[in-house]
């Protein structure tokens, strides 16, 4: 906040409000939710993961 009250942009606010509502999404289900942080954790140890594009993951939902 003190950072866009001193510049007058809060495109930083918007970003870290977007980020925080889709965890916000994806925490309704937590089976789900705990999913793709085990998606995310396997990736990250380079294991190669069947995924879905985000593209195609936004089209899903109507995004």
């Amino acid at each position: 906040m003190d950072d866009a009250k001193e510049r007058l942009d809060l495109t930083a606010l918007h970003e870290f409000l977007e980020h925080w509502r889709w965890i916000a999404i994806s925490s309704q289900d937590p089976e789900a939710h705990r999913h793709m942080i085990d998606v995310a954790d396997r990736l990250e140890r380079g294991e190669n993961v069947p995924a879905t594009p985000w593209s195609e993951a936004k089209k899903q939902m109507g995004l």
